[in-house]
C-alpha cells in the first residue's frame, strides 16, 4: 500500500462504521492493522465495556502516578531544603574551626612567651640565689664585716 492510498482506506473503513453504525445490533467499528492487511472488526458491548474498563483504569493510575509525582516533588523539594541546611551548617562549622585554630594558636604563642618569661624568671631567681649564697659565704669567711 502507497502513502496516498491509506487516508483513501481510512474514509471507506469511515463509510463502512458509519453504515454499521446505522444498524440495530452494531455498537461501533474499528481496524486493525496486522502488516499490509486491514480489515473492520465490530465492536461489542463486551469489548466496549472491556475498552471502557481499561480506560478507567489507566485514568485511575495515571491519577495516582501524579498525586506520587507531586509527594516525590515535595520530598525532593524538602530533601533539597535540607542538603543546603546541612551545607550551611558545615560552612559554619568549618569557619568555627578556623577560628578555633586561630585563637589555638595565639594561645600556644602567649604560652611560649610566658614560658621564656619563667625561664628568664628562673633564670634571675637562680643569681639572686647564687648572690645571697655567695654573699653569705663571704660573711661566714670574713667574719670580721
Amino acid at each position: 500500500m502507497g502513502g496516498s492510498s491509506i487516508p483513501k482506506l481510512c474514509n471507506k473503513m469511515a463509510e463502512e462504521c458509519a453504515k454499521e453504525l446505522s444498524g440495530p445490533r452494531t455498537i461501533g467499528c474499528g481496524w486493525q492493522s496486522s502488516g499490509d492487511l486491514m480489515s473492520i472488526e465490530r465492536w461489542t458491548d463486551e469489548r466496549l465495556d472491556q475498552l471502557a474498563q481499561l480506560v478507567e483504569s489507566n485514568s485511575r493510575q495515571i491519577e495516582l502516578n501524579s498525586r506520587q509525582i507531586e509527594l516525590n516533588s515535595r520530598q525532593i523539594e524538602s530533601n533539597s531544603r535540607t542538603v543546603q541546611a546541612l551545607a550551611n551548617l558545615a560552612a559554619e562549622d568549618r569557619q568555627e574551626r578556623l577560628e578555633i585554630l586561630r585563637s589555638i594558636q595565639v594561645m600556644q604563642q602567649q604560652i611560649q612567651e610566658i614560658q621564656q618569661e619563667v625561664r628568664g624568671l628562673q633564670t634571675e631567681n637562680q643569681r639572686m640565689w647564687q648572690i645571697l649564697l655567695n654573699d653569705r659565704r663571704s660573711d661566714t669567711d670574713n667574719p670580721d664585716n
